[in-house]
C-alpha cells in the first residue's frame, strides 16, 4: 500500500497528463483487486498442520507448536498469532511469526507451573505485494498441566511411622527371617534355632542367620486447602520432593490427604492426578459452573 500512494505522489509530481495519471490509478487498482482476490482465495483455502509437542512438562521446562502450510502452497505471506495463557493466573505470551510450508515453531520457554492454554488466535494473509491483508480465525486449543519443582520439605506437614505388611523389605537387619540380611559368627544373646547348619559345618563354629526388617515406612503428607497458588506450588513442590526421597530411594508407602480424601502415590502418574486435581480447583470457572456448583 505504501508503494502505491508513492507511485502516485511521484506520478503528481511530476506533473503527467491527466490521460497516463487516470491509467496509473487504474493499474493500481486492477492490483489492487488482483491482491484482494488472491488474498481471499488463500483465507479461503487455507489449511494448517499443527504438530503440538507431547510430554511431561515441568517448571522451567519449553513448549513448541509446528505449524506447516499444506494448502495453498503459492502463498504470499501468511502470519499467524500463538497465544500462551496461565488459566491460574491470567499470564499471557504471544508469538507471531510467519508461517511456512517446511514449518514453523512456535517456541514458549522457561515455563511457569500451573494449567496452560495454548491457543492459535488469528492467521492473517497478505496477497500480491501486499497490497490487502485479510484475517481469519483458527479454532486451536490446546491445555496442559506445567508441573512445580521440588521444595524443601516442611515435616511438619509429614506423619510418618512404619507398619508391618507386604511390600519391598528395608536393607535393614530385623526378626523377618524369610528374607535373610547376613550371615555371622555367633555372639552373645543369639539364638541358637537360627545357626546356619551349613556354613557351621564349613568353618567349625556357629554360623548364625540375621534377618531383615520387614516393616515399612509409611508417609502421609497434608495438603492445606484454600491457599494463594503460589502456596499451594510450594506445597506441591515439598510434596513431589517428599516422594522422590520416600518411594524412590527408602521404597516407603505414602499417601498425601486433600479436601479430607487420602490418596495413594505409589506410582509418579498418581502424583500427576492429584496435582491435576489441584489445579483444576485453581482454575477460574464461569457463572454458570458456579451455579452448578452451588447447586451441588
Amino acid at each position: 500500500m505504501i508503494i502505491v500512494v508513492l507511485l502516485l505522489l511521484i506520478a503528481l509530481k511530476l506533473d503527467c497528463q491527466e490521460m497516463y495519471l487516470d491509467y496509473l490509478i487504474g493499474f493500481v487498482g486492477l492490483l489492487c483487486l488482483a491482491s484482494f482476490l488472491v488474498c481471499f482465495y488463500i483465507r479461503q483455502n487455507l489449511i494448517l498442520r499443527i504438530e503440538p509437542e507431547e510430554k511431561w512438562l515441568k517448571e522451567g521446562d519449553s513448549v513448541g507448536l509446528k505449524l506447516s502450510v499444506v494448502l495453498p502452497a503459492f502463498h504470499t505471506n501468511i502470519r499467524s498469532v500463538v497465544e500462551l495463557k496461565y488459566l491460574q493466573t491470567g499470564l499471557r505470551e504471544s508469538r507471531s511469526l510467519l508461517c511456512e510450508e517446511s514449518g514453523t515453531v512456535f517456541r514458549f520457554d522457561d515455563l511457569k507451573p500451573g494449567t496452560v492454554r495454548l491457543e492459535i488466535k488469528k492467521v492473517s494473509v497478505s496477497g500480491l505485494l501486499g497490497l490487502v491483508r485479510l484475517p481469519r480465525k483458527i479454532e486451536y486449543s490446546r491445555e496442559f498441566n506445567v508441573y512445580p519443582k521440588k521444595a524443601p520439605v516442611n515435616f511438619s506437614m509429614v506423619r510418618k511411622n512404619y507398619i508391618r505388611g507386604e511390600g519391598e523389605i528395608l536393607n535393614a537387619k530385623g526378626d523377618d527371617y524369610n528374607e535373610i540380611f547376613e550371615v555371622r559368627p555367633l555372639q552373645e544373646g543369639d539364638d541358637l534355632k537360627h545357626v546356619h547348619r551349613g556354613l557351621s559345618a564349613k568353618y567349625d563354629e556357629y554360623i548364625v542367620k540375621v534377618g531383615s526388617d520387614s516393616r515399612k515406612s509409611y508417609y502421609t503428607y497434608y495438603l492445606s486447602e484454600e491457599e494463594d497458588f503460589s502456596v499451594m506450588l510450594n506445597l506441591l513442590g515439598q510434596l513431589t520432593e517428599l516422594r522422590e526421597t520416600a518411594v524412590k530411594e527408602e521404597g516407603a508407602l505414602m499417601t498425601a490427604i486433600y479436601k479430607g480424601v487420602e490418596k495413594e502415590l505409589t506410582y509418579e502418574s498418581q502424583l500427576y492426578d492429584l496435582i491435576d486435581e489441584v489445579y483444576a480447583d485453581y482454575v477460574p470457572k464461569s457463572p454458570k459452573e458456579k451455579r452448578k456448583a452451588a447447586k451441588q
